[in-house]
């Protein structure tokens, strides 16, 4: 324990677990997932007590926060882990996305105005990063459900000009879906 590697390694045990649960060989069943994903959150936990200074920290406390939103559907748990994140980590990449994370729980409780809110932000602060396209992609999802078709269009047309983006093929299609349902028949 006293070793100069020790929080790396308890780090990596996390993600090693974590990964491990995510791994899909078909051959696990939902039950060993579960304790798989038991150990993660352990292994992160252990590493967030032991090792507060630690460059990795913010890191570790995001995939936590995205492990508690994902794997246990803790709502509540998450956006507490991940608003630690952002409050006390604000200079990191860690912390965009943890303000993603925090978009994505808005839109499940409902909360519309404020996953804008929140995706606008980071649209604005994470420029030319994929994190940002997945957030302009979210803010044209917002707009498109609300029958904002032209703002849908715009935020998708943005998003999808960065090919290499992992969104850009949903933003494409959402523009295909747009254009193809616009005309004189359809109110637009």
């Amino acid at each position: 324990p006293d070793s100069p590697v020790a929080a790396d390694v308890q780090k990596s045990l996390g993600d090693l677990y974590r990964q491990w649960a995510e791994w899909d060989d078909n051959s696990a069943s939902p039950a060993q997932d579960s304790a798989r994903y038991d150990r993660a959150r352990d292994a992160y936990e252990a590493f967030l007590q032991s090792y507060p200074g630690h460059e990795d920290y913010p890191t570790a406390l995001l995939e936590l926060g995205t492990l508690q939103l994902d794997a246990y559907h803790a709502l509540g748990e998450a956006a507490g882990t991940l608003e630690q994140v952002v409050t006390n980590h604000s200079e990191t990449t860690a912390a965009d996305r943890a303000q993603y994370h925090l978009g994505r729980i808005a839109l499940i409780e409902g909360r519309l105005t404020r996953a804008r809110l929140l995706f606008s932000r980071l649209a604005t602060s994470a420029q030319g990063s994929d994190l940002a396209d997945r957030a302009r992609f979210e803010l044209a999802l917002l707009h498109f459900y609300k029958g904002e078709f032209e703002a849908a269009m715009a935020r998708a047309r943005a998003t999808s000009k960065n090919p290499a983006s992992d969104v850009a093929n949903d933003a494409i299609e959402l523009k295909t879906l747009i254009q193809e349902n616009q005309g004189p028949d359809s109110l637009n």
